[in-house]
């Protein structure tokens, strides 16, 4: 393989490399970000609630359980709140916990009552009863919530009021690996009539930081789920706050509410709590959709998976759909492929000449690279066109990296041995760890590191320099060992992309190279 296609390639995964260790960190780069048109560094909300009336301990809690078409919600009377979610279709329990809090009442204990399929809890002090209305849709991931100010006071009750759309403590996540790489996903996003704004989570246990333009919804979102507030009545603004050591939680404030005695206000609003599903997301409420990004690549990453849902609904296998993804971006970049051989060839054909430049001016550089450089332009070669192809594959490789670990429709999607596209293929699981690998043998990267064994020697220059030999035998074995360490790791429908487009450039070399002989 031409010396420079090795740099185009070993650059590439430089790329690759540099990509995962800072973008990952602020994922995603959001190029809709706006700074808020003020931050509040430590604000004091305006909160009539009262304090609870009593200290609760673990032995006052008492959980209920409901379920619908498409969860299992268990509330807990402490807070009068949404403790957890647990989704049927993925049976999984959102990371998103405490929905529906309202601040100043996070400790207080509420009463349960039903009413017809309505969950309600209720909270009163001398001067404010309150009620949770939680309502269920059985079809959409949505929970209808009204909260009703009854003010059984004296007196014209004026304040505002915060109410917590969802809280996620990121200790849990320094626990295992799985859970260190899936913290990089945690965002919080809220809607603007013209923007969307992004923030990792991250930044939010440095201090509060709250948003007084108009917004129509408040989020959090992990790799593939998450919850939403959509307030159905006028807000003042949207705030995100640390919450204990390691705890962050989102959530609206109301408008000032100028309640007067024995009268009711009603505050209506509405949560998404489920998968990051366009689809879904759209028929649960229009705009929440935004909340779905895949980052730098987001416009490749939505093409690709939009590609693959269309031939999901003719072939239903993700993998299959993978595997065509890859013989379509082939077709697309063949034309290239095509002339990246023939220059790969020139090249390959003008090496005798320049090994005998080299030879000839071996202690004058400058003159040496003049030479070489004219002799190109003599016989019309490029000496990096066998390296277009590849890098128009780094954005195609992105974007579909970032659709596979971050798209719900392909989490615990199927093909062959493969139990899941989003995660490393996982043949079987040894007992102790091996150096480097782990536990997992993975099948995917040692049949790409064949696959690429092979084409790295398909392309190996006939030489007679024995330095250059070694050095092309040295990279024939250390190149493919060493994309197979880096994809070891990686989502196995990624690896599957890759072995794919490797056999099938295997293929076209091989068709390439009788056509010469003929």
């Amino acid at each position: 393989m031409e010396k420079r296609f090795v740099f185009a390639i070993a650059l590439s995964v430089l790329i690759l490399l540099g990509y995962q260790v800072t973008v990952t960190k602020i994922y995603p780069t959001a190029p809709h970000e706006v700074k808020p048109t003020e931050k509040v560094e430590s604000p004091t909300p305006i909160v009539s609630t009262p304090e609870p009336q009593s200290v609760t301990s673990l032995l006052d809690e008492q959980l209920f359980t409901k379920e619908t078409g498409k969860f299992i919600i268990t509330f807990s009377n402490i807070g009068g709140k949404i403790k957890e979610v647990l989704t049927k279709d993925y049976a999984k329990t959102l990371l998103e916990r405490d929905l529906g809090v309202m601040a100043g009442t996070e400790n207080a204990v509420f009463k349960l009552s039903l009413k017809g399929d309505s969950v309600v809890y209720t909270y009163q002090d001398q001067d404010l009863q309150l009620a949770k209305i939680f309502n269920f849709s059985e079809e959409k991931y949505i929970i209808d919530m009204e909260i009703v100010f009854n003010n059984i006071g004296s007196k014209t009750n004026s304040n505002s009021y915060r109410i917590y759309n969802a809280s996620l403590d990121l200790d849990k996540y320094t626990k295992d690996e799985l859970a260190v790489r899936d913290k990089d996903f945690l965002e919080f996003s809220l809607s603007l009539p013209e923007k969307i704004i992004r923030k990792n989570f991250s930044a939010a246990l440095k201090g509060e930081q709250v948003y007084f333009e108009k917004a129509t919804w408040v989020g959090t979102r992990d790799r593939y789920f998450c919850s939403i507030l959509f307030p159905l009545s006028p807000i003042s603004r949207v705030f995100i706050k640390p919450i204990g050591k390691q705890g962050v939680v989102t959530g609206i404030e109301t408008v000032a509410l100028d309640i007067p005695p024995n009268t009711k206000y009603t505050f209506y609003s509405s949560f998404y709590v489920g998968p990051q599903d366009l689809k879904l997301l759209t028929e649960a409420h229009a705009g929440s959709e935004n909340i779905v990004s895949f980052g730098t690549f987001d416009i490749i990453s939505q093409s690709l998976l939009y590609s693959m849902r269309f031939m999901y609904s003719y072939l239903p296998n993700w993998g299959v759909c993978v595997l065509l993804i890859s013989f379509l971006v082939f077709l697309v970049l063949y034309p290239l492929t095509a002339k990246s051989l023939a220059s790969m060839k020139k090249m390959q054909e003008l090496q005798p000449q320049i090994e005998r430049l080299r030879t000839q001016f071996k202690d004058q550089p400058q003159k040496l690279n003049k030479e070489i450089m004219d002799l190109y332009k003599t016989y019309k070669v490029n000496p990096f066109g066998g390296c277009l192809p590849m890098f128009l594959q780094i954005p195609v490789f992105f974007g579909l990296y970032q659709a596979l670990m971050r798209s719900v429709s392909l989490k615990g999607a199927k093909f062959l041995w493969i139990k899941d596209l989003s995660e490393p293929d996982r043949l079987f699981t040894l007992n102790n760890s091996l150096p480097l690998i782990g536990k997992d043998i993975n099948i995917l990267p040692i049949i790409m590191i064949v696959g690429m064994f092979f084409q790295q020697k398909m392309s190996m220059k006939t030489t007679s320099s024995s330095t250059m030999q070694e050095q092309q035998k040295i990279m024939m074995i250390v190149f493919p060992l060493l994309f197979g360490y880096l994809f070891y790791h990686f989502p196995s429908g990624l690896t599957l992309y890759w072995v794919s487009y490797t056999i099938l450039s295997l293929f076209a070399q091989r068709l390439a190279t009788r056509a010469e002989r003929k």
